[in-house]
């Protein structure tokens, strides 16, 4: 017996460093698996075992209103276009949202060896990680290039992929998901390094991590990592010297995004000619359109929306033929969706919706307010991150991206919690 109780920590900081090192590997390199990821976390924070439903009763504030923001939009089924769709999506955000508040609070119950070893782990397995994605770039995806040729069966849909006489080529596009993953994944990890390591190590590692990010980033195809790359770093620095004056900003800007996006949108277009502006990439000028189009059709349910998950299916019942914007080669229309969280939860959500989130950022930003003085600014940065990842990029209600941001707050969670408890030891 006192040899199997011995050897009973052992096993546990195994299964850790195991679940661990497995979320991070597949977040960065499969992205599109980032619901198994929060699993992962799950039984990584909570020793293996789901907490009791006693938990509900202990749940932030921030995750009541998004499970809120989840039963808005199961309601909005009544109306929605697709109510199949709209019940699965609004049951995929509770189950998200339930799931990343249970690992958090898990996470604070965490013995301190075990919180240590997860986030010990989750670094180097980061390092690894961004070091693959940035050979990648280099060499054109190389390493995904020979696992298509070698396993055809891996391969992606012909539109990302094209065949030389004895080389496989594939999309730049085709690792954006997997930049949204180290955009959202950085900063947590940053801290955690700042926490786990001596001082003598974790600034040459931070700053070697950082480097590799932004690398990473500028040689791939996703703007979006970028322009978050930079906003986080200015919220970082504000956040250090005037922590009151970061929050604030990070604050009005949530505000900004959350309730003004549709009257930004229409001025984009009709004020600002942003569309015809020959400075802008095609894409960005393409989703000025998009924007500019979901912000007129808001006007049909400004207070209730036209239902969750419905944009596609009311996209897709105007035809393949709708004529383009005057002066643009851009069809008049929504597409599946608008390429911008804020306003498709205005369309959809409408503007209950749209309170909804905005309240639950704002709860975010009161969690961050009361954080410690070393975790305040990395968490800040966070936030800023998937704000702008948020207002660029794909369709919320995308299980993987939606996890995304799930997983993201889960990794903040840790990296805090070492925080606490280093400062606590």
């Amino acid at each position: 017996m006192p040899t199997a109780d011995a050897s009973a920590p052992d096993r546990t900081l195994g299964i850790v460093s195991a679940l661990s090192a497995a979320a991070m590997a597949l977040l960065l390199v499969t992205p599109r698996a980032s619901p198994a990821t929060l699993v992962l976390l799950l039984l990584a924070t909570a020793g293996g075992m789901a907490p009791g439903m006693d938990a509900l009763r202990r749940l932030s504030t921030p995750v009541v209103l998004l499970l809120a923001l989840g039963a808005w939009a199961a309601v909005s089924t009544i109306w929605a276009a697709d109510r199949g769709e709209a019940i699965g999506k609004s049951v995929l955000l509770a189950t998200l949202a339930l799931t990343a508040g249970w690992s958090l609070l898990a996470v604070k119950q965490m013995r301190p060896d075990l919180l240590r070893q997860a986030c010990w782990v989750a670094l180097m397995t980061f390092a690894a990680a961004l070091a693959y994605l940035c050979f990648e770039e280099i060499t054109g995806h190389a390493l995904k290039r020979l696992m298509f040729l070698l396993l055809p069966f891996t391969r992606p849909d012909n539109k990302h992929t094209a065949e030389s006489e004895n080389d496989l080529m594939v999309a730049g596009y085709i690792s954006n998901r997997n930049m949204a993953a180290v955009t959202l994944a950085l900063w947590p990890v940053l801290l955690i390094a700042r926490t786990t390591l001596d001082r003598s190590r974790w600034l040459p590692a931070t700053g070697a991590l950082f480097a590799l990010a932004l690398v990473t980033m500028t040689l791939s195809r996703h703007e979006t990592s970028i322009i978050a790359l930079l906003l986080a770093v200015a919220v970082l620095g504000v956040c250090m010297l005037w922590p009151k004056l970061g929050l604030c900003l990070v604050a009005a800007g949530w505000v900004v995004a959350t309730l003004l996006v549709v009257p930004l949108a229409s001025w984009a277009s009709s004020g600002a000619k942003l569309h015809s502006a020959a400075w802008l990439p095609n894409s960005a000028r393409h989703r000025i359109v998009l924007w500019a189009y979901t912000a007129d059709q808001v006007q049909i349910r400004p207070l209730i929306g036209v239902g969750a998950a419905a944009t596609k299916k009311i996209d897709a019942q105007r035809g393949a033929k709708v004529d383009a914007l005057p002066g643009t080669p851009y069809q008049w229309r929504s597409g599946p969706h608008a390429h911008n969280v804020y306003l498709q939860t205005w369309y959809e959500l409408g503007a209950i919706g749209a309170a909804l989130l905005c309240a639950a950022g704002l709860a975010v930003v009161a969690v961050l307010s009361r954080l410690p003085a070393v975790a305040l600014p990395f968490a800040a940065a966070a936030m800023t991150s998937a704000a702008v990842t948020a207002a660029f990029s794909w369709g919320m209600w995308q299980a993987w991206f939606l996890a995304l941001f799930a997983v993201g707050a889960v990794l903040t969670g840790m990296a805090v919690q070492a925080v606490r408890q280093g400062d606590s030891a």
